[in-house]
């Protein structure tokens, strides 16, 4: 959607030097710096810490990445692919949910979630029932006529105990493993379920849909914005998530700690989100 042209650090650039305290924090899931992001007029920068700098020109239309020292062009693409491109278009007009997401019959359906509360996992879980994954960890929304969800390039990273689950081989290092996801059109967004991880339950359970003023506090509080401070793509964002709230279901769904129960979430799932009734069904 927006193309990407990688340059080595020794190469001319129009990227600015290293981020000071005008530019964006962008906290990674441990709270350290994981990228800086700045906007001046249509130029846009995200430093993604120890990977590269890219810049984005509303003139040329192409992003622009400056690797680090040897960082090798795979996982360049990568954070472009992970962070940079949903985050641009973003500031561009479209949203940005923290969210992995499936492709159903009646479209696509959404899993929010912190880290860690099993966004991943449970779209993993589901394509083995069917779904094929359409996003994970960064879903990008169209809102307009229709609420669609864009298709993107992007890869599913799943931790090192769920991977086993699945069967897929790990790195035996503690770290994600990489399962490469699909690209289509944009396709409606047919459901957005909010996974909330809360020990001591018994099991998973999708426990009810949320309506008006409950959905959109629910979508915004797992909303990502390229920039906070700029007021007017704020109210805008607002606007947008509003119409999601109204024209789209939000479900709750309670997740334990631990994998032995994960079947019995995804049947609750797919009977009461997945195969529900395309209305505020509970």
């Amino acid at each position: 959607m927006l193309p990407l042209a990688i340059t080595g650090s020794d190469s001319p650039s129009p990227v600015p030097t290293p981020p000071d305290r005008s530019w964006n924090i962008w906290l990674d899931p441990t709270g350290a710096a994981g990228a800086y992001a700045s906007q001046r007029g249509s130029e846009y920068w995200i430093d993604v810490s120890n990977v590269a700098m890219f810049h984005y020109s509303a003139v040329t239309g192409q992003v622009v990445g400056v690797a680090r020292d040897s960082i090798p062009e795979q996982q360049v693409r990568a954070s472009y692919c992970r962070i940079v491109l949903p985050s641009l278009l973003q500031a561009l007009g479209y949203e940005m949910l923290h969210a992995s997401a499936i492709r159903t019959q009646r479209g696509v359906v959404a899993f929010c979630g912190d880290s860690a509360a099993g966004k991943s996992t449970i779209a993993t879980g589901l394509s083995r029932r069917g779904y094929p994954v359409w996003a994970d960890d960064a879903l990008v929304l169209e809102v307009g006529a229709r609420i669609s969800a864009v298709a993107l390039p992007f890869v599913v990273r799943l931790r090192q105990e769920p991977a086993e689950f699945f069967g897929l081989p790990g790195r035996g290092d503690g770290s994600s493993y990489d399962l490469f996801g699909i690209e289509e059109d944009p396709v409606d967004l047919a459901a957005v379920c909010v996974l909330r991880r809360r020990a001591g339950s018994e099991g998973g359970e999708v426990i009810g849909c949320h309506r008006g003023t409950a959905a959109l506090t629910a979508l915004l509080a797992h909303a990502c914005a390229f920039n906070l401070e700029d007021l007017d793509r704020k109210r805008r964002m607002v606007t947008q998530y509003l119409a999601v709230a109204a024209r789209v279901p939000v479900f709750e769904a309670v997740v334990q700690p631990g994998l032995e129960r994960l079947s019995e979430l995804l049947d609750q799932l797919e009977a009461r989100i997945i195969h529900a009734e395309p209305a505020w069904a509970d």
